[in-house]
């Protein structure tokens, strides 16, 4: 038999847990919120900001981007732009690591394997 004091506080301890765990999941979303990593190229001509989810959130350019063609300008700001978007995944995984470990939150922050469209149910065409 069940000691109704021994469940009691098994019960409180875990109701303990359960706020411990949503103290820190506000901590760490508050923590993504205000993740901004920016990322400058090599030779200071573009520096691009995003958000923790990889939206860029400004762009700017510095002296030497005067002096690029408007292509290889353009070239380095996707270059400049995927390389912040990589740093706020390694940022975005690192903060939430501190809340779930690592090897859940290595998975969750895996991208998911594309979708087989011909495992999808409907239309079954190829386009015109």
């Amino acid at each position: 038999m069940t000691d109704p004091a021994e469940t009691l506080r098994a019960y409180e301890q875990r109701v303990r847990d359960i706020a411990d765990i949503a103290a820190r999941a506000d901590v760490t979303r508050a923590r993504l919120a205000a993740l901004r990593p920016a990322v400058t190229s090599p030779d200071g001509a573009v520096t691009v900001t995003v958000s923790s989810m990889g939206a860029l959130v400004d762009l700017a350019f510095g002296p030497a981007a005067e002096r690029l063609e408007l292509a290889d300008l353009a070239r380095l700001v996707v270059t400049t732009a995927q390389a912040a978007r990589v740093e706020a995944a390694r940022q975005t995984e690192a903060a939430v690591a501190e809340l779930v470990g690592e090897p859940a939150a290595r998975q969750a922050m895996a991208a998911p394997e594309p979708a087989d469209p011909d495992d999808e149910p409907g239309y079954r065409g190829r386009g015109f």
